[in-house]
């Protein structure tokens, strides 16, 4: 029986696992309530996403395009601004810049 109740926990977390492995970074904690966190989207020319999440509800905040190559996120951090939780995210592209002959 112990076994069982063990195998069920392994798959349960694997589901869960699965399930948010969408999220590229975050969650992060803006208060009690809400927090941020940045998932891959379906859409091709914008597959990174800016997300606030309040009271189990999301929103998309902004979108991060392809430049040349694929996004990456390279920091987030979170900056107390005259009393407000600011969310700064710096993202970076490859860039091949050959030499014209």
């Amino acid at each position: 029986m112990c076994g069982f109740i063990l195998g069920l926990s392994f798959l349960v977390l694997s589901f869960y696992t699965v399930a948010q492995s969408d999220i590229v970074q975050g969650p992060f904690k803006l208060d009690n309530e809400s927090s941020v966190y940045i998932k891959k989207d379906s859409d091709i020319n914008y597959p990174l996403g800016l997300y606030f999440e309040s009271n189990g509800n999301h929103y998309k905040v902004d979108s991060y395009e392809v430049d040349g190559d694929l996004p990456n996120v390279e920091t987030v951090f979170l900056v107390n601004i005259y009393k407000q939780n600011n969310v700064i995210v710096l993202i970076s592209w490859k860039q091949r810049h050959s030499a014209e002959k």
